[in-house]
């Protein structure tokens, strides 16, 4: 088999193989990477190495002819691989809350992926590869939300500032506020849940529970901003820890007030009768230090139509967000 060598650069420091891949052999899956290595085609300094496997300026990366010389969507399945249409591009350029030279921030609709996979045929990373191909520059997803959970998403322009972006949301010194409409008006009005979760159930098809045995580590912080009656309650939460889905089964298991619209941890109770049938969670404010000044950074995401309808039809007051 023939090889190239490749030397990580300083800007490739300390990441993860897979994501050094994502970043300059987009076209290439995880999949892929993951039988190459097992089988010892890409090698890490002479050495058989795994996915998962972090990385450093100076390591050399040997890696098969055919992926360095491989068409743009050579190992992409075509059924699978939809180019974003110029409506797509123009949604997303209309919901740009911030961009300079270093980042560009997104106010994700409900109901668009964040991030592109198997069976997900349109998602912000893909729309976003498309406007940073027009405007001249290569955007990085360092975070995600949920498909159905709308707000702030942050992306970088190089892979220095994704890296920063990246610690900064690893060590917590990124703020994140999301609101939420919720069943039920939890006493007291305040507080804080720590409930350790852990996945289970085949890919694909995984939920999230809490397990005091096994969990990972979960806090998040509510305060009930208003309410209509005892029936339902808008929330602002705060994540400590980043778990998959951890606002969601916090609020249902441990407040036993489930989010509107999150059939997956509420069930029925989370549907209520009059009200609209998507996911009432939104990612709504950021704060977190510019990864390239240092400026103090404080941005908010205007309300979706779906939330302003809810919130209009329980008479929950908005004018103070």
């Amino acid at each position: 088999m023939s090889l190239s060598l490749v030397t990580v650069t300083k800007e490739d420091d300390d990441i993860r193989l897979d994501r050094w891949f994502k970043r300059h052999y987009p076209h290439i899956s995880k999949a892929l990477i993951d039988k190459l290595s097992r089988k010892g085609a890409i090698r890490l300094n002479g050495k058989r190495c795994k996915a998962a496997d972090h990385i450093y300026m100076g390591n050399q990366i040997k890696i098969p002819l055919a992926i360095i010389n491989a068409e743009p969507n050579q190992f992409q399945k075509s059924e699978k691989y939809n180019r974003p249409t110029l409506k797509d591009i123009k949604e997303i350029e209309n919901h740009i809350i911030h961009e300079d030279r270093f980042i560009v921030v997104i106010n994700k609709p409900s109901g668009l992926a964040s991030q592109g996979g198997s069976g997900i045929r349109r998602s912000l990373d893909e729309i976003m590869k498309a406007i940073g191909e027009k405007k001249g520059f290569k955007a990085h997803l360092v975070h995600r939300l949920d498909k159905e959970t709308s707000g702030l998403v942050i992306l970088a322009k190089s892979p220095s500032i994704a890296t920063k972006l990246t610690e900064s949301f690893q060590s917590h010194n990124i703020r994140k506020i999301y609101l939420a409409v919720i069943k039920g008006h939890p006493r007291p009005d305040e507080g804080e849940i720590s409930l350790p979760l852990r996945k289970f159930g085949p890919k694909g098809q995984q939920k999230v529970q809490v397990d005091f045995e096994q969990g990972q580590k979960a806090i998040s912080q509510y305060q009930i901003l208003d309410h209509c009656g005892q029936e339902f309650s808008l929330c602002a939460l705060s994540p400590l820890t980043g778990r998959t889905h951890q606002l969601r089964v916090h609020m249902k298991e441990g407040l036993n007030c489930p989010i509107i619209g999150d059939k997956k941890y509420g069930g029925l109770e989370a549907l209520p009768e009059g009200l609209p049938k998507q996911l009432h969670l939104h990612a709504w404010q950021l704060e977190f230090k510019h990864p390239a000044s240092q400026e103090k950074i404080n941005l908010k995401a205007p309300l979706s139509e779906t939330l302003k309808q809810t919130l209009k039809i329980l008479d929950i007051q908005t004018d103070f967000l």
